[in-house]
């Protein structure tokens, strides 16, 4: 059974999750029942409560129950998703028993590196494209690199905020899907300027050029922090999200 319970702050969400989680308690093994909460604090929070109200049960069998809550999956979801991995990626082969969170400085550390290689080898190779895109940022050069990087940083460590949840997850998919979205912004200013200027349709052939490598370089900028981050035996908070639901997306294979 899921439940998701969704009001305004005050309004007492928090009271009454904890009624309804020590009323399950009732029929079902706290082990059982996972308590998800978006902070740390927020959930040592929702720990505390639970331990008062089965304190104050008058239920003896209930009350019983109160050695099982410090163990008991009442946390983050990076938290829950990183325990599922822990207790069955290795076993299904989707996750290293060596491998560890992230700290915040490693993740700046690797991003640093990746971004600014990637950012040369598409430098290397298409020079001139990069340097309109640049333009397009900013006219101050270096404002504009700046830029640039703290776009793919900020692309990366929130790349679970650009994949949907169904059968295509995948980076490949997410590429498709900003693509479709940029492929309408240049038709649309085409037919707004003149359905037969030869100057629009320049411009928009030029406008997929500078989305297509705009995309290009986030997709190995996402595949190469992923890569780094095997190679040192990390794993990143959203990968935790990513990696948990590879997993039970395949656990029947």
């Amino acid at each position: 059974m899921l439940e998701i319970i969704e009001a305004n702050a005050g309004a007492g969400k928090t009271t009454t999750i904890v009624r309804k989680y020590v009323e399950l308690l009732k029929e079902v093994n706290p082990e059982n029942i996972a308590l998800i909460t978006f902070t740390e604090a927020a959930a040592a929070d929702l720990r505390d409560r639970v331990k008062k109200e089965l304190e104050e049960a008058t239920d003896p069998e209930l009350k019983k129950k109160l050695i099982y809550i410090p163990s008991a999956p009442i946390g983050t979801i990076h938290s829950f998703c990183y325990d599922i991995l822990k207790r069955f990626g290795f076993k299904y082969r989707f996750f290293s028993l060596d491998t560890v969170v992230a700290t915040s400085l490693e993740v700046e550390k690797f991003l640093d590196e990746v971004v600014l290689n990637v950012i040369q080898e598409f430098q290397e190779k298409e020079e001139k494209l990069l340097e309109v895109v640049l333009r397009r940022i900013n006219y101050d050069r270096p404002r504009a690199f700046n830029s640039l990087i703290t776009f793919l940083k900020t692309l990366v460590k929130n790349r679970t905020r650009f994949l949907m949840f169904d059968d295509s997850f995948s980076v490949d998919r997410m590429m498709e899907r900003i693509r479709e979205l940029y492929s309408t912004i240049p038709n649309s200013t085409e037919v707004l300027v003149n359905l037969d200027s030869k100057d629009a349709n320049e411009n928009a052939k030029r406008e997929r050029e500078i989305s297509n490598l705009l995309l290009r370089i986030s997709k190995a900028v996402v595949r190469a922090y992923e890569k780094k981050l095997l190679e040192e035996n990390r794993i990143d908070y959203s990968g935790i999200l990513l990696q948990t639901f590879e997993l039970v997306k395949n656990f029947d294979k």
